[in-house]
């Protein structure tokens, strides 16, 4: 990703179409410009648009503001298993049909998502020792509508050496997909027939609850630990999602595809997660090494290691390479 930092100037923000500080003091604000492309070989192709404004705030804190533009198109796995034979599959809206060849992974390629983000964050200084942080986010897909928003407070102590957070964020999430909601275990009609749909809409909500601490180890290093708990409930099944039926091992042809059925997910979803992060300044950059823990209640475990170390180019640009690992388990309903 490159990523391009400039301060502007209240007549240079004019010209990109921001307003000019509001400060008494003229403050500037830092203009970060993001760009990102992304291919997945045989599968899915990215673009993703970032603009972000940041800006001082006379008591020694900042707000910024910025907007998200992610165009994906590519093929998408649909959920359903692979097939010694051709398989058809009808698009949702049930007048379209795609094909996939025998033994292939079954994937819509006519698949094509739109994402616009806008999001603020204001973090407010309440005295020497307390700050508190502020954030806001609208997303908006042409099926999908999310408004999340939170708050945190942290705490510093021992000389600053060592600082205790704590936040709380909410989200509602509006689904309207491409042909109205999926009835539960359904089958998928032939291309051309009515499909057998619900309603048009659902919705989610989420709750997130997060504790942390971070200690400076030197004048070098610093450790970080955070933990998170999750709860959503409300519609969370995927309605473009499908599930194979195939012939049992009785059958002249055990395991062959006979039929398709639209999935069904529970109502409710716990999660946990722990997050362990060491940070450490050499003379050429940062080496960032991280590790996280996830598990949740569909019973899926994950683990993620993170290292890192970014090479400070100058004020404008910097080199990240990275080498990460993952691995996680499956769902169990």
């Amino acid at each position: 990703m490159k990523k391009i930092s400039h301060k502007l100037s209240a007549a240079s923000a004019v010209l990109l179409g921001m307003s000019s500080p509001l400060s008494a003091q003229n403050e500037p604000w830092l203009i970060d410009i993001g760009v990102m492309n992304f291919n997945e070989q045989d599968r899915n192709t990215g673009l993703e648009l970032m603009l972000k404004g940041t800006r001082a705030t006379e008591e020694g804190g900042f707000i910024s503001i910025a907007a998200e533009l992610d165009v994906i198109t590519g093929a998408t796995p649909n959920g359903a298993s692979s097939s010694d034979q051709p398989q058809v599959f009808t698009m949702a809206s049930g007048i379209g049909h795609y094909t996939v060849k025998a033994n292939d992974l079954p994937a819509d390629d006519t698949h094509m998502d739109t994402r616009l983000a806008l999001k603020t964050a204001i973090n407010d200084p309440v005295n020497r020792m307390l700050t508190a942080d502020y954030n806001a986010l609208i997303s908006m897909e042409f099926d999908y509508l999310s408004f999340a928003g939170g708050g945190a407070l942290s705490w510093e102590l021992n000389k600053k050496n060592t600082t205790l957070s704590a936040g709380v964020n909410a989200e509602y999430n509006r689904v309207h997909p491409v042909g109205n909601t999926t009835i539960p275990f359904s089958a998928m009609l032939p291309p051309g027939q009515p499909p057998l749909r619900g309603v048009s809409a659902k919705s989610k909500l989420g709750r997130e609850v997060s504790i942390g601490v971070s200690q400076v180890i030197d004048r070098h290093s610093l450790v970080q630990l955070r933990l998170t708990h999750s709860l959503f409930r409300g519609y969370l099944t995927d309605s473009y999602k499908l599930l194979s039926v195939v012939e049992d091992e009785n059958a002249a042809t055990p395991g062959r595809t006979v039929g398709y059925l639209y999935e069904k997910r529970p109502a409710n979803r716990t999660m946990n997660s722990l997050y362990l992060a060491y940070k450490k300044s050499y003379r050429p950059g940062i080496l960032d090494v991280s590790y996280r823990l996830y598990d949740d209640d569909w019973e899926i475990r994950s683990r993620t290691i993170d290292v890192g170390f970014m090479f400070k180019r100058d004020h404008n640009y910097f080199l990240r390479p990275s080498l990460r690992r993952y691995h996680q388990s499956a769902a169990y309903f």
